[in-house]
């Protein structure tokens, strides 16, 4: 019985391998090059208890999207965040150089750029 759940198990986890591979082969397959960077604005304002979870999901949105993460900019602006807050963006935008933060005002600069 246990020999029997084994390879159940074996075979259940080799499906979805497969069709793991195949998804990436289709993506690859279909991905078109873009000259153009998607760029996504974070308004933070004071402090955000939820900061490092929607900077994380954001950064892995994007790099489960695409496997080329120099068509990626993700923007927070800074609506006068406080010390904690902008720690966090820091050390997340270090370890991500795709992740920038800035003031509301510099923002059409990140684009022209």
């Amino acid at each position: 019985m246990l020999v029997l759940l084994g390879k159940i198990c074996f075979v259940l986890l080799a499906v979805i391998g497969m069709f793991a591979i195949c998804q990436k082969i289709l993506k690859q397959l279909a991905h078109r090059r873009s000259s153009g960077i998607m760029t996504v604005f974070l308004s933070v304002h004071g402090h955000d208890e939820e900061i490092e979870y929607r900077l994380r999901t954001l950064i892995s949105q994007s790099v489960w999207s695409d496997s080329d993460l120099h068509n990626y900019q993700i923007v927070c602006l800074d609506y006068h965040m406080d010390p904690e807050t902008k720690f966090i963006c820091q050390a997340i935008s270090r370890r991500y150089p795709f992740v920038k933060i800035c003031a509301p005002e510099k923002a059409l600069e990140l684009l022209k750029n």
